[in-house]
């Protein structure tokens, strides 16, 4: 009787590791891809209110946001440190002007593009 009692936990052990092993069970892991907020792209459009974009190597932000069709406000940020000695208010601004000199901005200091 004594041996029967020893054989018992020995028998559940092996029943629980063939149980663990099969691989039909293992559960499935699926990477979920999420659209990230794209601030080191250009991608905003010259109809847009607010165009951001960061210089990669610094972790330098600008934002340049608009007030009416003439003035543009500018925010600089470093990492998320606002460096509000740079801010600046941009009037009488030609709005076609500006977007060709930030997107051709952002095109060589984030992208790496040069001007042909």
């Amino acid at each position: 009787m004594k041996n029967m009692f020893w054989l018992l936990p020995l028998a559940a052990l092996l029943v629980l590791t063939a149980c663990g092993s099969d691989s039909s069970n293992t559960p499935e892991y699926k990477v979920i891809e999420t659209e990230k907020e794209e601030p080191l792209g250009c991608n905003f459009s010259k109809t847009d209110n607010v165009w951001k974009y960061t210089y990669p190597e610094y972790d330098l932000t600008e934002i340049y946001t608009w007030i009416d069709e003439t003035t543009v406000k500018f925010e600089e940020y470093m990492n998320s440190y606002h460096l509000d000695q740079n801010d600046a208010t941009y009037t009488n601004v030609n709005r076609d002007e500006f977007f060709e000199e930030k997107m051709a901005d952002c095109r060589y200091f984030v992208l790496g593009e040069r001007n042909p």
